[in-house]
């Protein structure tokens, strides 16, 4: 077992020895010359001294090539250990039939396992049993081919029961006196695993998407080229409107995902001017009135007088989207109100209130949003999907280009929530320069 508390106090020595070496042998080698020289002029008792002290020196100089050569297995063991404990990533050492013989404290905080419990344990036992049989035989593979080192993505389950994805990174390490070991490198890969995962989600969701609208609009210029509605101009007209309706759709959800690009990249300017935030929600109230009205669904917005120094297409597209969304998961017949005050911060409702701020609300009736997803919903590609609701069409990029733009105007979005009782939205934007009354 690797030793590391004990290197400290022998750091110095590795140095010292190989100062001391050079030292001693320095002088006999003088010392050696210089009997040489007496012999070659004087008498062969002295010479045969100059041989004496020739060996001695050659003697102390293989002495001091094996001292300097310990000095360096001892400098290797003092930086070794710290290596091995101090790198972010689990490292072990197995034996070839699988159990660990040394695990870093990296690889204990990862399993959630002590070192005693890790120890003389296959690491195969912390594989999930649906990956372990793919596991061990490519490690098999490893032993029995040319390859010295192999790459694999596997579920390993911690000792809390936790499910994580790793990647795992084994090499066969030979040595000529000791029996051949593996190398095992671990790395928690789950975050990177639910970004493909979602982003799996959003292709398949583009794809769905955009197949709709084209499906539509092929189907009904398709019957109107066949000439079936050239009697019935009034089911003709009713062909065009959907096609219309569904280019529409297509050209909004194409400009999302090009606006979320753009966003993403940096490629977007908001330049920034005063604006009364009671016309841009009586605004983006406006636009979404006939998608409320199917559903009798009914606005509450307070009046205000307050200004905020922000971009007004951007706001209208943060608040067109959270409408949107509370009007899509509400019950027909409620109400959804809609609110912008500032505070002073002897009132202010929460941490991301200032006195410079003026805070937007997006209050609903609806469903609500899970708990468990609450601290996802402004990741890209991420749905709600409350449970008894049907899952509503979407690419999932709506409140992250929402999160984006308000943060690029120096605000903050979060969320209020509690299943069957509605959500709350909040953002924060900058209060106009100059303003200084609050609402209450």
């Amino acid at each position: 077992m690797l030793q590391t508390s004990a290197v400290s106090g022998d750091r110095a020595c590795p140095s010292v020895m190989v100062r001391s070496a050079i030292l001693l042998t320095l002088p006999l080698g003088f010392i050696g010359g210089i009997i040489a020289y007496l012999s070659a002029h004087h008498h062969w008792g002295i010479r045969g001294l100059s041989f004496a002290g020739l060996g001695c020196a050659t003697l102390f100089g293989v002495w001091s090539q094996r001292w300097q050569a310990k000095a360096l297995v001892s400098r290797t063991q003092v930086y070794y250990p710290g290596l091995f404990e101090q790198t972010p990533l689990g490292w072990g050492i197995s034996q070839l039939e699988g159990r660990l013989i040394e695990v870093n404290e990296s690889l204990c905080r990862l399993t959630g396992y002590s070192r005693a419990e890790l120890i003389d344990r296959p690491l195969a036992d912390l594989i999930v049993p649906g990956d372990r049989i793919e596991y061990q035989a490519s490690v098999y593979t490893l032993l029995t081919q040319t390859q010295r080192s192999l790459f694999l993505e596997r579920r390993l389950q911690t000792k809390p029961g936790k499910v994580i994805w790793v990647s795992l990174q084994a090499t066969l390490v030979n040595s000529p006196d000791r029996p051949p070991l593996l190398s095992l490198i671990v790395q928690d890969i789950s975050q990177h695993r639910r970004r493909e995962q979602k982003q799996t989600e959003f292709l398949a969701n583009i794809s769905h998407e955009l197949r709709t609208p084209l499906t539509a609009i092929q189907g009904s210029l398709g019957l109107l080229k066949a000439g079936i509605y050239q009697s019935h101009p009034q089911k003709a007209n009713r062909m065009l409107e959907i096609a219309d309706l569904e280019c529409d759709r297509l050209v909004r959800l194409i400009d999302e995902i090009l606006a979320f690009e753009r966003l993403q990249t940096g490629q977007v300017l908001l330049p920034l001017q005063p604006c009364y935030a009671v016309s841009l929600l009586e605004q983006a109230a406006r636009s979404l009135h006939a998608i409320a009205q199917n559903k009798a669904i009914c606005y509450h917005i307070e009046p205000s007088t307050v200004q905020v120094q922000a971009n007004p297409d951007a706001v209208l597209q943060i608040l067109t989207n959270l409408i949107s969304n509370a009007i899509k998961f509400s019950p027909p017949g409620s109400t959804i109100w809609l609110k912008a005050s500032s505070l002073p911060d002897t009132q202010q409702s929460c941490r991301h209130l200032t006195r410079q701020s003026v805070v937007f609300m997006v209050q609903d009736q609806g469903c609500g949003i899970p708990s468990d997803q609450r601290s996802v919903i402004f990741e890209r590609f991420h749905q709600i999907h409350p449970s008894g609701v049907a899952a509503a069409p979407g690419t999932g990029l709506g409140l992250a280009i929402c999160k984006s733009l308000v943060e690029q105007q120096g605000g903050k979005i979060w969320v209020n929530s509690q299943v069957n009782q509605g959500s709350t939205f909040f953002f924060t934007l900058p209060l106009s320069n100059g303003e200084k009354n609050f609402d209450y």
